[in-house]
């Protein structure tokens, strides 16, 4: 999580928590789908909350994929900027 968060940074972004929503199991054991969002603060736009949807997959104990998918509008309004 911490090279995501690098990655808002840059753009301005300010990640102070997440709020997980739900956490999904598949059928594959070691990977789970997690509903949840990230809320921060905003150099351009003051506080913000971003919704996000994680799929994430461990083998052996180590990450192995790891897709995250962002809303759009939230992430385009927490930048300041329009869609």
């Amino acid at each position: 999580m911490d090279f995501i968060a690098a990655g808002w940074q840059a753009c301005g972004l300010k990640y102070e928590r997440y709020r997980t929503h739900a956490i999904h199991d598949t059928s594959d054991p070691e990977t789970i789908i997690v509903e949840q969002e990230v809320l921060g603060t905003s150099a351009s736009a003051g506080e913000f909350a971003l919704p996000n949807i994680v799929v994430l997959t461990v083998r052996n104990g180590q990450i192995t994929r790891l897709r995250d998918y962002v809303g759009i509008p939230a992430a385009a309004a927490a930048t300041g900027r329009d869609i």
